[in-house]
């Protein structure tokens, strides 16, 4: 698990186009046109698609998501996560497993929620607000997170950018 329970949670949920035009912070908005440009005529992007040199400013706030589905059940794998996201967490997820619905309360059902979500609408989710971790104070931030297809129909993975923003926001 990413990390213990008793986290506190505010953070809605905005999907489609609203995601994208609600976008606040220039690196999620420089992320959402590379993979409006990756995407280009196609339903959405693919994992072969995205080149990390073109990106590099954006790396250490990345977020990518492998979906699994064995014997029926769904389940994450992180497979980046990125240097800014690690300080942010104090906790390195890269490698980290989790079922699609894991006990509530833990940081890792608000996760697999909104990889739920970007599945379920085939397209970008915004997430924005307040989290927080256990003995912690808030860490505000602002999210988006885009499915990715190899095949061009089924999402096999899920990119995500995420940065801290400022309390004011």
């Amino acid at each position: 698990m990413l990390s213990p329970r008793n986290n506190s949670f505010s953070i809605p949920i905005e999907t489609g186009d609203t995601a994208i035009t609600s976008l606040t912070d220039k690196r999620l908005r420089a992320l959402a046109a590379s993979y409006a440009d990756w995407a280009s005529g196609k339903p959405m992007a693919a994992r072969s698609d995205i080149v990390p040199r073109k990106i590099p400013r954006l790396l250490p706030y990345i977020l990518l998501f492998d979906r699994i589905t064995q014997h029926g059940r769904a389940s994450f794998r992180t497979r980046l996560c990125g240097s800014e996201i690690t300080e942010m967490l104090r906790f390195d997820a890269t490698g980290e497993s989790f079922g699609a619905n894991p006990p509530a309360g833990d940081i890792t059902s608000r996760i697999a929620q909104t990889l739920n979500t970007v599945i379920a609408v085939r397209g970008p989710v915004r997430v924005a607000g307040n989290l927080q971790l256990a003995g912690r104070e808030f860490v505000h931030f602002e999210a988006i997170f885009f499915p990715l297809s190899d095949d061009g129909s089924t999402i096999d993975k899920i990119l995500g950018c995420v940065v801290r923003r400022p309390a004011t926001q």
